[in-house]
């Protein structure tokens, strides 16, 4: 197959698929925050900028993620390298995003800010805990499965 300048970011569906759990993640737990912190009565000024927020992040944790390895096959899905590095992001995204909009957007609630990433960090923890565990189960039916039939 030819080089091509395109082949350094081939990614594959799984880790595709995984980028956009994280990014689902960080705008559920996003809204689930905001509804448990503030019970939804924000002003629209402040749901833009906790929207923002949300956006921001999540283009940020695919970025680090990206960078740092997570979308592009170095680690197993679910392991403790992987944890530690997903657990690494989403604490320079609370030092930088979080810091970057409590100082320079006024409207942005900053409760938001110290609470959003440890749910968004569970919530994607537990994705790749159930993904692991999926294909797990599905590698022990394939096993059984082939040993079952005759050659």
């Amino acid at each position: 197959m030819p080089y091509s300048p395109l082949s350094a970011f081939r990614i594959n569906a799984r880790r595709l698929s995984v980028a956009l759990y994280d990014v689902a993640a960080w705008f559920l737990a996003t809204l689930a925050l905001a509804g448990a912190r503030y019970d939804f009565s924000l002003e629209a000024v402040q749901w833009e900028a906790t929207f923002q927020y949300a956006i921001w992040s999540s283009l940020v944790m695919v970025a680090l993620g990206y960078s740092m390895g997570l979308y592009r096959g170095h680690f197993r899905i679910g392991s403790f390298q992987e944890a530690f590095r997903l657990a690494t992001a989403v604490l320079a995204i609370t030092l930088v995003v979080g810091v970057v909009f409590i100082i320079a957007v006024p409207s942005f609630p900053m409760g938001l800010a110290l609470a959003v990433p440890p749910g968004a960090l569970l919530l994607m923890a537990a994705g790749r805990w159930m993904a692991r565990a999926a294909f797990r189960a599905v590698a022990r039916r394939l096993v059984r499965w082939r040993r079952r039939s005759p050659p």
